[in-house]
């Protein structure tokens, strides 16, 4: 007869590497195409067009520098860091860089 002790323990194992892999944060990197109302939009690598709300609370960097959403402008290069957060995808950080 197996225990149903270790079952448990692997349930629980799987449980907790479902929750950090939920909760991991997904990078975006483009050129920036427009910034606005707590949104910005880039054209990704694959070239596609998208819009992401940004997080207020969201760390924003500019040419290596604190700055606000709307130091950004479009053609910077930009990366984004997007994380769950209340069920809604955010943009947690910003890293942009005057376009090149």
């Amino acid at each position: 007869m197996i225990p149903t002790r270790p079952v448990t323990f692997v349930a629980a194992v799987i449980l907790c590497f479902m929750t950090t892999a939920a909760q991991a944060a997904i990078i975006h990197q483009g050129k920036v195409t427009g910034v606005g109302a707590g949104q910005i939009s880039i054209i990704d690598e694959s070239g596609d067009n998208e819009t992401f709300e940004v997080d207020p609370a969201a760390q924003i960097i500019h040419n290596g520098k604190p700055a606000t959403l709307d130091a950004i402008d479009s053609g910077d290069v930009a990366k984004l860091t997007l994380k769950s957060k209340n069920g809604k995808l955010l943009v947690t950080s910003i890293d942009a860089r005057d376009r090149e």
